[in-house]
């Protein structure tokens, strides 16, 4: 307490079974946590590389919703910006590659259907229209 003191950090007991109070930490806890388990960990040196794995893990390959699917790493580092522009260079190349190829589509179909090689659907009165034969 004395050390948390001296820092200017204040200790805050929160209610038991309530762990909402504590969110953070409690995710904090999971995060770390939930990896942890999977390993059967004997010494203090085992403990260390896991944690440093799972820090690792977190800080340079796990993309974070809250900050645009990315790394802490690379908004860090200041490559976030360009990692967000190739992206929306990919993104917008994807989309143009799609539009093409649906209006490529329309014209071979629009094409077919004046040279009469698509046979247009007979409808009679009363007949029920099926969109699956």
């Amino acid at each position: 307490m004395r050390v948390l003191r001296e820092n200017g950090v204040g200790h805050v007991r929160i209610h038991p079974h309530t762990p909402e109070q504590n969110g953070f930490v409690e995710r904090v806890i999971r995060t770390i946590g939930e990896p942890l388990h999977e390993d059967e960990l004997d010494t203090f040196t085992q403990a260390e590389r896991a944690l440093d794995e799972i820090i690792d893990w977190y800080n340079n390959r796990r993309l974070h919703s809250g900050i645009d699917y990315l790394t802490p790493a690379s908004v860090h580092d200041g490559t976030a910006d360009r990692i967000l522009a190739e992206r929306h260079a990919k993104l917008a190349a994807a989309r143009h590659r799609r539009r093409e190829e649906n209006l490529s589509i329309r014209q071979r179909t629009l094409s077919l259907s004046m040279t009469g090689d698509i046979p247009s659907p007979q409808l009679t009165a009363n007949q029920p229209v099926s969109h699956f034969g």
